[in-house]
Protein backbone atom coordinates (compact mmCIF):
# COMPACT_ATOMS: atom_id res chain seq x y z
CA UNK A 1 0.00 0.00 0.00
CA UNK A 2 1.50 3.30 -1.04
CA UNK A 3 1.78 6.33 1.19
CA UNK A 4 -1.09 8.22 -0.51
CA UNK A 5 -3.62 5.38 -0.05
CA UNK A 6 -2.57 4.93 3.56
CA UNK A 7 -3.16 8.64 4.26
CA UNK A 8 -6.64 8.51 2.67
CA UNK A 9 -7.58 5.43 4.72
CA UNK A 10 -6.38 7.10 7.91
CA UNK A 11 -8.47 10.21 7.15
CA UNK A 12 -11.55 8.07 6.46
CA UNK A 13 -11.04 6.11 9.69
CA UNK A 14 -10.59 9.36 11.65
CA UNK A 15 -13.75 10.91 10.18
CA UNK A 16 -15.71 7.70 10.73
CA UNK A 17 -14.65 7.40 14.36
CA UNK A 18 -15.40 11.11 14.93
CA UNK A 19 -18.86 10.74 13.39
CA UNK A 20 -19.52 7.58 15.41
CA UNK A 21 -18.42 9.30 18.63
CA UNK A 22 -20.58 12.35 17.85
CA UNK A 23 -23.59 10.12 17.10
CA UNK A 24 -23.17 8.11 20.28
CA UNK A 25 -22.78 11.30 22.32
CA UNK A 26 -25.85 12.79 20.63
CA UNK A 27 -28.02 9.78 21.53
CA UNK A 28 -26.60 9.69 25.06
CA UNK A 29 -27.41 13.37 25.63
CA UNK A 30 -30.88 13.02 24.15
CA UNK A 31 -31.57 10.13 26.52
CA UNK A 32 -30.11 11.98 29.52
CA UNK A 33 -32.09 15.15 28.77
CA UNK A 34 -35.24 13.55 27.39
CA UNK A 35 -37.38 15.25 30.07
CA UNK A 36 -35.66 18.60 29.67
CA UNK A 37 -37.46 21.44 27.92
CA UNK A 38 -34.10 22.46 26.52
CA UNK A 39 -34.09 19.75 23.87
CA UNK A 40 -37.74 20.15 23.01
CA UNK A 41 -38.81 22.64 20.37
CA UNK A 42 -37.06 25.94 21.20
CA UNK A 43 -38.93 29.19 21.49
CA UNK A 44 -40.13 30.20 18.04
CA UNK A 45 -38.48 33.59 18.04
CA UNK A 46 -36.04 35.23 15.69
CA UNK A 47 -35.90 39.00 15.38
CA UNK A 48 -38.52 39.75 18.03
CA UNK A 49 -38.54 38.06 21.39
CA UNK A 50 -41.90 39.33 22.57
CA UNK A 51 -45.06 38.04 24.23
CA UNK A 52 -47.23 39.06 21.26
CA UNK A 53 -47.04 38.83 17.45
CA UNK A 54 -44.91 41.59 16.00
CA UNK A 55 -43.47 42.67 12.66
CA UNK A 56 -40.26 44.38 11.68
CA UNK A 57 -40.19 48.17 11.44
CA UNK A 58 -37.14 49.84 9.92
CA UNK A 59 -37.31 52.95 12.15
CA UNK A 60 -38.72 51.56 15.39
CA UNK A 61 -37.42 47.98 15.37
CA UNK A 62 -40.82 46.30 15.73
CA UNK A 63 -44.52 47.10 16.03
CA UNK A 64 -47.53 44.90 16.84
CA UNK A 65 -48.48 42.68 13.89
CA UNK A 66 -51.45 44.31 12.13
CA UNK A 67 -54.80 42.55 11.79
CA UNK A 68 -54.15 39.97 14.50
CA UNK A 69 -56.44 38.86 17.30
CA UNK A 70 -56.87 36.04 19.78
CA UNK A 71 -55.48 34.66 23.02
CA UNK A 72 -52.29 33.10 21.67
CA UNK A 73 -49.93 34.96 23.99
CA UNK A 74 -48.14 34.08 27.20
CA UNK A 75 -50.86 35.74 29.31
CA UNK A 76 -53.80 34.05 27.58
CA UNK A 77 -55.55 37.43 27.31
CA UNK A 78 -57.71 38.79 24.49
CA UNK A 79 -55.48 40.92 22.24
CA UNK A 80 -56.70 42.64 19.09
CA UNK A 81 -54.42 44.65 16.81
CA UNK A 82 -55.95 46.75 14.02
CA UNK A 83 -54.66 47.35 10.50
CA UNK A 84 -52.49 50.25 11.73
CA UNK A 85 -50.69 48.24 14.45
CA UNK A 86 -52.73 49.91 17.21
CA UNK A 87 -54.34 47.87 19.97
CA UNK A 88 -58.12 47.86 19.97
CA UNK A 89 -60.02 49.16 23.01
CA UNK A 90 -63.10 47.06 22.21
CA UNK A 91 -65.48 49.77 23.42
CA UNK A 92 -68.87 50.09 21.76
CA UNK A 93 -69.08 53.84 22.08
CA UNK A 94 -70.20 56.43 19.56
CA UNK A 95 -67.57 59.12 19.55
CA UNK A 96 -67.65 62.65 18.30
CA UNK A 97 -65.08 63.49 15.63
CA UNK A 98 -63.09 65.42 18.26
CA UNK A 99 -61.31 65.20 20.62
CA UNK A 100 -58.93 62.36 19.85
CA UNK A 101 -56.29 61.31 22.36
CA UNK A 102 -53.16 59.32 21.50
CA UNK A 103 -51.40 57.14 24.08
CA UNK A 104 -47.87 55.84 23.46
CA UNK A 105 -45.49 53.90 25.68
CA UNK A 106 -44.20 50.43 26.41
CA UNK A 107 -45.93 47.25 27.63
CA UNK A 108 -47.64 49.15 30.46
CA UNK A 109 -49.45 51.28 27.87
CA UNK A 110 -49.98 48.38 25.48
CA UNK A 111 -51.51 46.44 28.36
CA UNK A 112 -49.47 43.33 29.12
CA UNK A 113 -51.35 40.77 31.28
CA UNK A 114 -54.81 42.28 30.56
CA UNK A 115 -57.36 42.01 27.75
CA UNK A 116 -58.29 44.75 25.27
CA UNK A 117 -61.02 46.38 27.37
CA UNK A 118 -58.86 46.33 30.51
CA UNK A 119 -55.88 48.45 29.36
CA UNK A 120 -55.57 51.97 30.68
CA UNK A 121 -56.17 53.54 27.21
CA UNK A 122 -59.43 51.55 26.97
CA UNK A 123 -60.48 52.64 30.45
CA UNK A 124 -59.54 56.21 29.59
CA UNK A 125 -61.77 56.04 26.53
CA UNK A 126 -64.75 55.13 28.71
CA UNK A 127 -63.92 57.79 31.30
CA UNK A 128 -63.64 60.59 28.73
CA UNK A 129 -66.20 59.29 26.21
CA UNK A 130 -63.62 60.30 23.61
CA UNK A 131 -61.59 58.23 21.18
CA UNK A 132 -58.25 57.06 22.59
CA UNK A 133 -55.67 55.44 20.30
CA UNK A 134 -53.46 52.85 21.99
CA UNK A 135 -50.04 53.15 20.35
CA UNK A 136 -48.19 51.36 23.15
CA UNK A 137 -45.70 48.66 22.15
CA UNK A 138 -44.28 45.87 24.32
CA UNK A 139 -40.56 46.08 25.02
CA UNK A 140 -40.08 49.69 23.92
CA UNK A 141 -37.52 52.05 25.37
CA UNK A 142 -38.27 55.72 25.97
CA UNK A 143 -36.42 56.48 22.72
CA UNK A 144 -38.71 54.21 20.67
CA UNK A 145 -41.77 55.65 22.41
CA UNK A 146 -40.85 59.20 21.39
CA UNK A 147 -40.06 58.13 17.81
CA UNK A 148 -43.43 56.36 17.57
CA UNK A 149 -45.16 59.45 18.98
CA UNK A 150 -43.57 61.55 16.22
CA UNK A 151 -44.90 59.17 13.57
CA UNK A 152 -48.41 58.73 14.98
CA UNK A 153 -49.02 62.41 15.78
CA UNK A 154 -48.36 63.24 12.14
CA UNK A 155 -50.83 60.58 11.06
CA UNK A 156 -53.71 61.11 13.51
CA UNK A 157 -53.36 64.76 14.65
CA UNK A 158 -54.56 64.11 18.22
CA UNK A 159 -55.83 66.82 20.54
CA UNK A 160 -53.57 65.56 23.32
CA UNK A 161 -50.64 63.17 23.55
CA UNK A 162 -50.25 60.78 26.51
CA UNK A 163 -46.75 59.38 26.97
CA UNK A 164 -46.46 56.56 29.50
CA UNK A 165 -43.08 55.34 30.74
CA UNK A 166 -41.41 53.36 33.50
CA UNK A 167 -37.91 53.53 34.95
CA UNK A 168 -36.60 50.65 32.83
CA UNK A 169 -37.59 52.51 29.64
CA UNK A 170 -34.85 55.03 30.36
CA UNK A 171 -32.18 52.32 30.73
CA UNK A 172 -33.27 50.88 27.39
CA UNK A 173 -32.13 54.12 25.72
CA UNK A 174 -28.55 52.84 26.11
CA UNK A 175 -29.19 49.75 24.00
CA UNK A 176 -28.97 48.95 20.30
CA UNK A 177 -30.28 45.44 20.98
CA UNK A 178 -32.57 44.23 23.74
CA UNK A 179 -33.70 40.66 24.49
CA UNK A 180 -32.60 39.56 21.06
CA UNK A 181 -34.19 42.38 19.06
CA UNK A 182 -32.33 45.19 17.30
CA UNK A 183 -33.62 48.68 18.06
CA UNK A 184 -32.83 52.30 17.24
CA UNK A 185 -30.88 54.31 19.79
CA UNK A 186 -29.49 57.81 20.26
CA UNK A 187 -25.74 58.30 20.64
CA UNK A 188 -24.29 59.81 23.81
CA UNK A 189 -23.65 63.55 24.29
CA UNK A 190 -22.42 65.98 23.16
CA UNK A 191 -23.50 64.99 19.64
CA UNK A 192 -26.75 63.11 20.19
CA UNK A 193 -27.89 61.51 16.94
CA UNK A 194 -30.30 58.77 15.96
CA UNK A 195 -28.38 55.57 15.21
CA UNK A 196 -29.09 52.04 13.98
CA UNK A 197 -31.69 53.21 11.46
CA UNK A 198 -32.69 51.43 9.31
CA UNK A 199 -32.81 48.90 12.14
CA UNK A 200 -30.83 45.75 11.17
CA UNK A 201 -32.60 42.49 10.59
CA UNK A 202 -31.39 38.90 10.20
CA UNK A 203 -31.00 37.17 6.87
CA UNK A 204 -32.86 33.95 6.10
CA UNK A 205 -29.54 32.11 5.96
CA UNK A 206 -28.73 33.06 9.57
CA UNK A 207 -32.18 31.99 10.74
CA UNK A 208 -32.17 28.66 8.88
CA UNK A 209 -28.63 27.85 10.07
CA UNK A 210 -29.61 28.40 13.71
CA UNK A 211 -32.77 26.38 13.25
CA UNK A 212 -30.74 23.48 11.89
CA UNK A 213 -28.14 23.74 14.65
CA UNK A 214 -30.84 23.58 17.33
CA UNK A 215 -31.77 20.06 16.19
CA UNK A 216 -28.56 18.71 17.71
CA UNK A 217 -28.42 18.06 21.44
CA UNK A 218 -24.67 18.61 21.53
CA UNK A 219 -24.82 21.94 19.69
CA UNK A 220 -27.87 23.05 21.69
CA UNK A 221 -26.14 22.35 25.00
CA UNK A 222 -22.96 24.07 23.81
CA UNK A 223 -24.88 27.17 22.67
CA UNK A 224 -26.81 27.31 25.95
CA UNK A 225 -23.52 27.14 27.83
CA UNK A 226 -21.80 29.80 25.72
CA UNK A 227 -24.78 32.12 25.12
CA UNK A 228 -28.36 31.27 26.17
CA UNK A 229 -29.67 34.27 24.23
CA UNK A 230 -27.97 33.11 21.04
CA UNK A 231 -29.63 29.71 21.39
CA UNK A 232 -33.09 31.03 22.25
CA UNK A 233 -33.32 34.09 20.01
CA UNK A 234 -30.52 33.86 17.49
CA UNK A 235 -28.86 37.00 18.86
CA UNK A 236 -26.49 37.99 21.63
CA UNK A 237 -29.40 39.34 23.69
CA UNK A 238 -28.31 42.82 24.79
CA UNK A 239 -25.85 45.30 23.32
CA UNK A 240 -25.18 48.44 25.36
CA UNK A 241 -23.77 51.41 23.46
CA UNK A 242 -23.20 53.88 26.32
CA UNK A 243 -24.18 54.81 29.89
CA UNK A 244 -25.76 58.21 29.18
CA UNK A 245 -29.39 57.22 29.59
CA UNK A 246 -30.39 60.32 31.59
CA UNK A 247 -28.80 62.77 29.14
CA UNK A 248 -30.51 61.00 26.23
CA UNK A 249 -33.81 60.98 28.15
CA UNK A 250 -33.58 64.75 28.69
CA UNK A 251 -32.92 65.17 24.97
CA UNK A 252 -36.04 63.10 24.27
CA UNK A 253 -38.07 65.47 26.45
CA UNK A 254 -36.94 68.26 24.12
CA UNK A 255 -38.17 66.21 21.16
CA UNK A 256 -41.54 65.77 22.87
CA UNK A 257 -41.80 69.53 23.30
CA UNK A 258 -40.99 69.90 19.60
CA UNK A 259 -43.85 67.53 18.72
CA UNK A 260 -46.20 69.93 20.47
CA UNK A 261 -44.64 73.03 18.92
CA UNK A 262 -45.00 71.59 15.43
CA UNK A 263 -48.58 70.46 15.99
CA UNK A 264 -50.56 73.46 17.24
CA UNK A 265 -49.06 73.22 20.74
CA UNK A 266 -51.05 70.12 21.67
CA UNK A 267 -50.75 69.29 25.38
CA UNK A 268 -48.56 66.35 26.35
CA UNK A 269 -49.17 64.38 29.53
CA UNK A 270 -45.99 62.56 30.55
CA UNK A 271 -47.16 59.72 32.80
CA UNK A 272 -44.55 58.20 35.11
CA UNK A 273 -45.81 54.75 36.13
CA UNK A 274 -43.98 52.99 38.97
CA UNK A 275 -42.46 49.54 38.64
CA UNK A 276 -43.36 46.98 41.23
CA UNK A 277 -39.74 45.91 41.69
CA UNK A 278 -37.84 49.23 41.87
CA UNK A 279 -39.67 51.67 44.15
CA UNK A 280 -36.51 53.06 45.78
CA UNK A 281 -35.26 54.78 42.60
CA UNK A 282 -38.59 56.14 41.42
CA UNK A 283 -38.60 59.39 43.40
CA UNK A 284 -35.15 60.62 42.39
CA UNK A 285 -35.80 60.03 38.69
CA UNK A 286 -39.18 61.77 38.94
CA UNK A 287 -37.61 64.80 40.61
CA UNK A 288 -34.94 65.09 37.89
CA UNK A 289 -37.57 64.95 35.15
CA UNK A 290 -39.79 67.49 36.86
CA UNK A 291 -36.90 69.91 37.42
CA UNK A 292 -35.67 69.58 33.84
CA UNK A 293 -39.13 70.31 32.42
CA UNK A 294 -39.49 73.42 34.59
CA UNK A 295 -35.92 74.69 34.13
CA UNK A 296 -36.02 74.36 30.33
CA UNK A 297 -39.57 75.73 30.02
CA UNK A 298 -41.02 72.71 28.28
CA UNK A 299 -44.42 74.25 28.79
CA UNK A 300 -46.45 71.79 26.71
CA UNK A 301 -45.42 68.86 28.92
CA UNK A 302 -47.45 68.17 32.05
CA UNK A 303 -45.62 65.71 34.28
CA UNK A 304 -48.04 63.29 35.94
CA UNK A 305 -46.09 61.47 38.64
CA UNK A 306 -48.26 58.45 39.35
CA UNK A 307 -45.19 56.76 40.84
CA UNK A 308 -45.23 59.28 43.68
CA UNK A 309 -48.93 58.71 44.30
CA UNK A 310 -48.65 54.91 44.24
CA UNK A 311 -45.61 54.76 46.50
CA UNK A 312 -47.28 56.76 49.26
CA UNK A 313 -49.91 54.02 49.60
CA UNK A 314 -49.64 51.12 52.05
CA UNK A 315 -47.54 48.34 50.54
CA UNK A 316 -50.44 45.91 50.38
CA UNK A 317 -52.56 48.37 48.40
CA UNK A 318 -49.63 49.28 46.13
CA UNK A 319 -48.98 45.62 45.29
CA UNK A 320 -52.69 45.05 44.62
CA UNK A 321 -52.31 47.10 41.41
CA UNK A 322 -49.90 44.58 39.85
CA UNK A 323 -49.94 41.14 38.30
CA UNK A 324 -46.36 39.87 38.19
CA UNK A 325 -44.44 42.93 36.90
CA UNK A 326 -47.26 44.73 35.06
CA UNK A 327 -50.42 46.59 35.99
CA UNK A 328 -53.41 44.33 36.52
CA UNK A 329 -57.06 45.22 35.84
CA UNK A 330 -57.27 47.40 38.95
CA UNK A 331 -53.94 49.12 38.28
CA UNK A 332 -54.92 50.01 34.72
CA UNK A 333 -58.25 51.39 35.95
CA UNK A 334 -56.57 53.60 38.57
CA UNK A 335 -54.00 54.95 36.09
CA UNK A 336 -56.71 55.73 33.53
CA UNK A 337 -58.82 57.54 36.11
CA UNK A 338 -55.85 59.71 37.12
CA UNK A 339 -55.08 60.59 33.48
CA UNK A 340 -58.75 61.41 32.89
CA UNK A 341 -58.60 63.89 35.78
CA UNK A 342 -55.53 65.51 34.21
CA UNK A 343 -57.24 65.77 30.82
CA UNK A 344 -60.24 67.33 32.50
CA UNK A 345 -58.00 69.98 34.05
CA UNK A 346 -56.48 70.74 30.65
CA UNK A 347 -59.90 71.04 29.04
CA UNK A 348 -61.14 73.45 31.72
CA UNK A 349 -58.06 75.62 31.30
Amino acid sequence: MNKYKKTVINIILLLSSTLLTFTMAEFALRYAYKESKLLKKPMDVDLFRAAYPSVYHERLGWVPAPNTSGRENIWGTEVTIDENSLRSNRNNIRFKQKPIYLAVGDSFTFGDTVSDRETYPSNLERFTRSRVLNGGVFGYGFDQTVLRAEDLVQKYHPDALIVGFILDDLYRCQLSMRTGAYKPYFSKPPNIELKNVPVPRFTRLMKSSLKTARKSAIISLALMKISPSLYLTGTLGKVQEHNSYMEVSFYLLERLQLISTNNDNIPIILVYIPMRSKPAMEQSIAEMFKNYIIKNKLDSIRFLNIANEFLTLPEEQFLSFYSQFHLNITGNYVVAKRIAMELDTITKN
